[in-house]
């Protein structure tokens, strides 16, 4: 099987996903596209409406309520922010000193109905002036230690353009560390192929691939496959998920994902907070159970098997970690203001994340 004939056999109709799921209540009004590829849709039990990989990606009436709250750039990819003035060139973020993000276009495999960027996808890929413009950049900024390669699906480029990007990038001696976000292993396996893997290999900086596995079904015996491969080949793997209501809320839901993919060869990294994008509410958890839930995953899931819980501030902020002790000093119950005094990237400022933290 091809990757791109796995692709191009993608549902885009809520027509056509109802009439080979007729016992699901599908809603045919949405407030952004619909894309599924052959293998997920085969992961999805058809006898069950309520299936939980159903909900990842077929569209809801829920997620027609908007909440005022709601954003449609919620983490800051496009915000300008006078203070932080952190998109130098097209499709690059240069948010911390360190790193920069690289948007290899926006176009993903399949849509997830919680996406923080689902109102930034478009089909538009990357140009390679762009590409140029952007290493230009970094080859400028010495303190730049690692790039990210993000989307969209970074994955969803050719060979030829992640592999002559890599290689530029390579060149560069004040990169230390590459870094690749991907969903693609989930939604489509087949784009991990051999000639993949022979790039991977020859790739001389050290390569992570994080992988966005929500649930442990997610991860089929071909997507194991798959990332066993990537690991053989050197490459480390690690996963981030959002918390999602009713998909992996849960101490054994975590304990299922999080197993699952050790046997795929994954650590679990981080688990974000859901973002504030439009018509996602349905999916968010109570802020106070996500501390809950850390607090008893500890003791019943080993140490290295539990990710670190995450904000990513609204406007461009950046992300903070929250520990249930943390989040004592600097979140007041009753309180639509979210502090973090302590925080290089905030720098003491106080940040509305109005009726979200304790509902």
């Amino acid at each position: 099987m091809s990757w791109q004939t796995e692709q191009q056999k993608s549902l885009t109709n809520v027509s056509e996903i109802k009439k080979q799921f007729p016992k699901y209540n599908i809603e045919t009004q949405t407030n952004f596209n619909v894309k599924i590829t052959p293998h997920y849709l085969s992961l999805i039990d058809k006898k069950n409406p309520d299936d939980v990989l159903a909900k990842i990606v077929f569209p809801s009436k829920k997620e027609l309520n908007i909440k005022k709250e709601e954003l449609d750039d919620p983490i800051g990819d496009k915000a300008k922010n006078k203070d932080l003035d952190n998109s130098p060139v097209k499709n690059l973020t240069h948010r911390y000193d360190d790193r920069v993000l690289i948007y290899m276009g926006n176009i993903c495999s399949s849509y997830c109905r919680y996406c923080f960027r689902k109102n930034l996808l478009t089909h538009k890929p990357i140009t390679t002036k762009e590409i140029e413009d952007i290493i230009s950049y970094i080859k400028k900024h010495k303190e730049i230690r690692e790039v990210i390669f993000t989307g969209g699906d970074p994955l969803m480029n050719s060979d030829t353009v992640i592999f002559t990007t890599l290689q530029k990038i390579e060149k560069i001696l004040h990169i230390k560390s590459i870094r690749i976000h991907t969903r693609m292993p989930i939604y489509n396996p087949y784009r991990i192929t051999n000639d993949f893997i022979k790039e991977i290999k020859k790739l001389q900086k050290p390569l992570t691939i994080i992988i966005h596995a929500v649930h442990e079904r997610e991860l089929s015996d071909i997507t194991k496959d798959k990332l066993k491969r990537l690991q053989s080949a050197g490459v480390i793997l690690l996963n981030q998920a959002p918390l999602l209501k009713g998909i992996n809320d849960t101490v054994e839901l975590q304990t299922a994902l999080n197993y699952r993919l050790l046997e795929c060869g994954v650590l679990p990294h981080y688990l974000h907070y859901l973002d504030l994008a439009k018509g996602t509410s349905h999916f968010r958890v109570p802020f106070r159970d996500a501390q809950k839930l850390m607090s008893d995953m500890r003791g019943r899931i080993s140490g290295h098997l539990i990710p670190k819980l995450i904000i990513d501030i609204p406007n461009g902020y950046g992300k903070v970690q929250i520990a249930e002790d943390y989040i004592k000093r600097i979140y007041k119950k009753g309180s639509d203001t979210f502090v973090d005094m302590e925080s290089p990237v905030i720098k003491g400022k106080i940040l509305k994340y109005k009726e979200v933290l304790d509902k």
